[in-house]
């Protein structure tokens, strides 16, 4: 672990300040979207469930503070792309004010009530005063974040729920995620790989669709295969020790990176816009999300956690990457660098983890990159004052470092960086390579999210979060900015899942019953011989809740269209239980903890939740936090980012530098 650090740790540079300025973000090649949405608005939109809060009813204008200075720097005929959030249907006005400019309507997509438009940077200026328009902000660059029966399906504890499957070569009926389909947003999915194929070659990709322009739905990036295998690769090759943690799912592949890994906002989200119409027919229970573009723009005003938010409203679990800005250049640790979707409270946050290649969990640290939180995405008000979200992220880690996965034919990833292959095969349809980031780390939860689903339909997406929390494992050491509640624990997850009542909807009164069992498991599971105790946990946005009740007694926090946080309020600056919501018996904690490896929060005290509900006062760019410094994404892009691409380029190719698995 770092030694601590106080000093501060970015400067303000001139020649870094081009990158705000500049359309086409840089890319993470480590596993994440780079992009820009600068938020100055807090918006509810229609459908959504945010928790507005007071003074944020108001705001001096529709546009993000990136589109701002975009059409002050541009010349008034040169082209600007921006994405449009539309208070209602598309009305005349828009489109009259576009066709007499020379604008043009690129996109609709009618699910999530927005709109792609392009357009002279003098008529974009104009957009803000049509009723129809609700928010607008620039349509930025984008990119992929970057064993025996295997080491990952061993050590999350899968291999527990699973091995008696078919598709694992036994005769049982556990759990490998059939019937679950599964959302892979990403740069394609080659689908000859023999990794998708099962025993009577019968392949795993039910549709491909792309989103690029390119008019391909393979992989010639190589991120997407890779995020796909780890979910639902098959055990016909080399002996099932590289098969994902759901091989029975369904795998919707959605190609909305282009050849060199590089989308935009607007391609992701008609790629959400496609499964928010598309859910029902293919039965899309899970959305996989190991992209991410810079958090500048508060989640309640920006129009990728939007989609996310209506998707996981429609009982969809949106599973995110954390990001992968943990450290800077030289190695200090840094704080506030989660990326968006992943700064959106409703999505599942997932940071990365490191096994050093060992099933056993007794050594497993999280990964120096790993993006620690609190998000530090920010809406401005009347006065020009930054009011920062501040929300507790990541929920959980899972492994994330050096991990083996399937190598697309021609990857581009491996012909730039050939040590990524690992020389198991000379075969172009059964290659294998490694891959580092929390990239890694969503995949994996992802496909754990299918076999809870499996072990229970009726699940909600907050009730599957919640269960992934209380069940993780505390690793020691680490604080809930950097671990959440813990490592992922599929073994503990899925016996809960199958355990709890399957009929959870509006109708169930606050206290019944959760479970289908007069008394709860023991909170504890044992992976290859080690045995850990439940973290017995769930984050709430700016806490934590803890409390046996959380498992036994039904809360309203877990139907749909509400947060989790929502079981918060405010009274007096101090977080207390919303007994409406929650039950009694459920504690809310005052402070973070530093984990000593037990369970519901032992450990030092790291983190006084007051200054997260500060709403940005107490909590500023540069502050350190005993063992590091407080940033965020706007410092990220303004003053130079910290993380730089060289940074990132080893992050993806080497990951930690230490034992990883073979």
């Amino acid at each position: 672990m770092e030694s601590p650090r106080t000093r501060l740790l970015f400067r303000k540079s001139q020649s870094f300040r081009r990158t705000i300025r500049n359309e086409a973000t840089a890319i993470i090649l480590a596993g994440l979207l780079i992009g820009q949405m600068t938020g100055l608005r807090p918006a509810r939109a229609a459908g959504l469930s945010a928790h507005v809060q007071p003074g944020r009813e108001s705001s001096p204008t529709k546009f993000t503070s990136d589109l701002i200075e975009r059409l002050a720097s541009a010349g008034p005929d040169e082209q600007v792309r921006v994405v449009v959030e539309l208070t209602g249907p598309a009305g005349d006005g828009l489109s009259v004010l576009l066709g007499a400019k020379g604008g043009r309507l690129r996109r609709i997509f009618r699910n999530l009530n927005c709109a792609v438009i392009e357009a002279p940077a003098g008529v974009i200026s104009q957009i803000g005063e049509l009723g129809e328009v609700g928010y607008a902000s620039l349509d930025d660059s984008v990119a992929s974040l970057g064993d025996l029966p295997g080491h990952i399906v061993t050590t999350t504890g899968a291999s527990l729920v699973e091995d008696e499957h078919p598709s694992r070569g036994g005769d049982g009926g556990n759990l490998d995620g059939s019937g679950i389909g599964v959302a892979i947003i990403d740069s394609g999915i080659d689908s000859n790989h023999r990794a998708f194929r099962n025993d009577s070659a019968a392949g795993r990709t039910m549709v491909s669709v792309d989103f690029t322009g390119e008019h391909r739905t393979d992989d010639p990036y190589g991120h997407g295969t890779f995020v796909a295998s780890l979910i639902a690769a098959s055990a016909v090759l080399y002996g099932g020790r590289y098969a994902g943690i759901a091989p029975g799912t369904q795998l919707i592949n959605l190609r909305a990176l282009n050849s060199q890994g590089v989308g935009t906002v607007s391609s992701v989200m008609a790629a959400l816009d496609w499964v928010m119409a598309n859910r029902f027919r293919y039965n899309i229970r899970v959305v996989n999300l190991s992209i991410g573009t810079a958090a500048i723009q508060s989640y309640l005003n920006s129009p990728l956690c939007h989609s996310v938010r209506k998707l996981v409203d429609a009982g969809i679990v949106a599973v995110a990457a954390a990001g992968n800005d943990g450290k800077d250049g030289s190695g200090n640790k840094i704080y506030g660098a989660i990326h968006s979707p992943g700064n959106e409270p409703s999505a599942l946050t997932v940071g990365a983890a490191n096994t050093f290649g060992t099933d056993s969990r007794s050594d497993d640290v999280v990964t120096t990159y790993s993006s620690r939180g609190p998000t530090r995405s920010f809406w401005t008000d009347a006065n020009q004052v930054k009011h920062y979200d501040n929300v507790v992220k990541p929920e959980i880690v899972a492994p994330g470092n050096k991990v083996i996965g399937a190598e697309a034919a021609h990857s581009q990833l491996v012909t730039s960086f050939p040590s990524l292959d690992t020389g198991l095969s000379s075969g172009g349809d059964s290659r294998m390579m490694y891959l580092s980031g929390t990239s890694v780390s969503a995949a994996i939860t992802s496909g754990a999210v299918a076999l809870l689903l499996q072990a229970n339909p009726g699940l909600t997406p907050n009730l599957v979060k919640a269960l992934l929390m209380y069940t993780a494992q505390p690793l020691a050491g680490f604080n809930m900015l950097e671990q959440g509640t813990g490592e992922l624990n599929i073994a503990g997850g899925a016996m809960l899942a199958k355990l709890v009542r399957p009929d959870i909807s509006n109708a169930l009164p606050l206290g019944a019953p959760l479970l289908t069992t007069r008394f709860a498991p023991e909170p504890r599971t044992t992976i290859a011989g080690f045995s850990f105790p439940w973290s017995g946990e769930i984050i709430l946005q700016q806490t934590f809740a803890t409390g046996a009740n959380l498992i036994t007694r039904f809360q309203k926090i877990y139907l749909t269209a509400v947060l989790l946080g929502d079981g918060v309020a405010l009274s007096d600056g101090v977080a207390v239980a919303d007994l409406t919501l929650l039950t009694s018996g459920v504690a809310l904690a005052d402070s973070l903890p530093v984990s000593d490896g037990g369970p519901q929060g032992s450990g030092a005290l790291f983190l006084p939740i007051a200054v997260l509900l500060s709403d940005g006062v107490a909590l500023t760019d540069g502050v350190a936090m005993g063992d590091g410094v407080v940033t965020s994404d706007s410092v990220l892009l303004a003053e130079g980012r910290l993380v730089d691409a060289a940074v990132e380029l080893q992050i993806v190719v080497n990951g930690d530098n230490t034992a990883f698995m073979k």
